[in-house]
């Protein structure tokens, strides 16, 4: 059945700016569009805080209680033949996010940093 999923994630407290410039290279890297609406099958639209559309089919984040959130309907995402692609946007979405914020914390304490990506995660060098 096609709905928008709510998927609360171990992130909290969102920062937009930095939310924005994560989703920007996301965008980037799998071709789709900023975005501050999130669509069902049906049409129906629920506004997020940032979100990513590919091709037609949109994944957003956003802010509750304090959690963040990540919404999308997944049975659209499958019937387009992209849930791949969703799941790929969720994780690195995560992954991309908590290693900027981290590296702005070390950042602000007086560390300079090295921020190494692969495929299966970041590496963070911070050294004074």
């Amino acid at each position: 059945m096609s709905h928008v999923t709510v998927a609360r994630t171990r992130l909290r407290k969102l920062d937009a700016a930095l939310a924005r410039k994560v989703a920007e290279k996301l965008c980037a890297r799998y071709g789709g569009k900023i975005t501050d609406i999130v669509k069902d099958y049906y049409g129906n639209k629920v506004k997020v805080l940032v979100g990513i559309d590919v091709d037609g089919v949109s994944v957003g984040f956003s802010e509750k209680n304090g959690s963040v959130n990540v919404l999308s309907d997944r049975y659209l995402w499958r019937k387009a033949g992209k849930l791949e692609v969703h799941d790929r946007i969720v994780r690195e979405f995560v992954k991309l996010y908590t290693a900027e914020a981290v590296s702005r914390a070390l950042m602000k304490e007086g560390y300079d940093i090295r921020v190494q990506e692969y495929l299966d995660g970041v590496v963070i060098d911070a050294y004074r």
